[in-house]
């Protein structure tokens, strides 16, 4: 069973949370959740003045026994060394000025970090052959729908290590699948988009007033937003405010008007709630098949074909600006 970037992500930060029928490994041990797609820009070892970036998957922390374990994943064939071999030198000190851990100033002398690479059990035989040739000082840690095992090397929190190379057993657990619907920063276009405007429906459906990309992104992240590095989230928030634009001006066009001086931020137009009772359903259809419809075309990359009607804008209402007539006062 080859699990998707998306899969593994969901799988292994279920592992920090108390979600029924999987297992806490993590979070029996103390650890949390600090960031998901972290970006450190810390200092070439071999070029001094030189900075190198290194963007592991996942960071945890257990700061109460003063561990960290730094996650790459991978879901498919093995590709070298590179992103490991920047992150194997960082040490505690970096994790606070460039990784904004919170570590006590008494804890970073003995703080230990852990760096661990995670695969898809299919390719084990490949990857280990790779990292026993080198001895290589990473961890390695397989998935499949059976157990999440340790192969190679030693993890620094000993309880931890002995977890992993024991087994984890998760062949009778439900693997978390909704904890991220999708990387902020992901290449694919199309699963972005979906986010946005199931998050757009979402908002629609349940009656709110208005919608702007921090809303988006919190309703597609939830409580794991405050965890994606700023770079990240700033992704995200650029693409939720490309995709609102264009929905606006496109099939949503009379569920959506930009709210005046306001930045990206559009008030929600006709939702069930002003509908009447009698037509509420074929209401709630109606803009469900807009929902289809815009993704089918984002899919398929297909323009727009409508010519839509203008909009009533703030300025065109009555009353709001002053009149052109000439109200002055007839001469004597």
């Amino acid at each position: 069973m080859k699990l998707s970037p998306i899969e593994q992500l969901n799988a292994i930060i279920g592992l920090s949370k108390r979600i029924e029928g999987w297992p806490s490994t993590l979070a029996d041990l103390g650890y949390s959740l600090e960031r998901i797609e972290l970006q450190l820009k810390i200092p070439d070892r071999k070029r001094p003045g030189v900075s190198v970036e290194v963007t592991p998957d996942i960071l945890f922390a257990a700061y109460e026994r003063n561990y960290s374990l730094v996650v790459e994943l991978k879901s498919g064939t093995h590709q070298g060394f590179d992103q490991l071999n920047k992150l194997l030198p960082i040490t505690p000190k970096e994790l606070v000025l460039y990784g904004r851990i919170g570590l006590r100033a008494s804890d970073v002398t003995t703080h230990k970090i852990s760096i661990t690479e995670i695969i898809n059990h299919d390719f084990l035989k490949e990857y280990l052959a790779e990292f026993q040739r080198l001895n290589y000082e990473a961890t390695l840690i397989s998935i499949d729908s059976k157990e999440i095992k340790s192969y190679h090397g030693d993890i620094k929190d000993v309880k931890l290590d002995k977890t992993f190379k024991n087994g984890i057993d998760i062949e009778k657990s439900r693997r978390p699948t909704r904890l991220i619907r999708v990387l902020p920063t992901t290449d694919d276009k199309y699963a972005l988009t979906s986010s946005v405007v199931d998050a757009f429906k979402e908002l629609w459906v349940n009656n709110e007033h208005s919608v702007t990309p921090q809303i988006i992104s919190l309703r597609v992240f939830k409580q794991l937003w405050g965890a994606f590095d700023k770079w990240a989230q700033d992704s995200y928030f650029n693409y939720a405010r490309k995709i609102l634009t264009d929905m606006q001006r496109t099939e949503f066009n009379r569920y959506m008007r930009p709210v005046p001086a306001k930045n990206a931020e559009w008030k929600l137009l006709h939702t069930p709630e002003e509908s009447d009772q009698r037509h509420r359903s074929r209401a709630i259809q109606s803009f469900q098949n807009l929902v289809a419809e815009y993704k089918w075309r984002a899919r398929h990359e297909r323009p727009y074909p409508k010519k839509l009607a203008a909009q009533p804008s703030f300025y065109d209402m009555e009353g709001i600006l002053p009149s052109n007539e000439d109200d002055s006062s007839e001469e004597e």
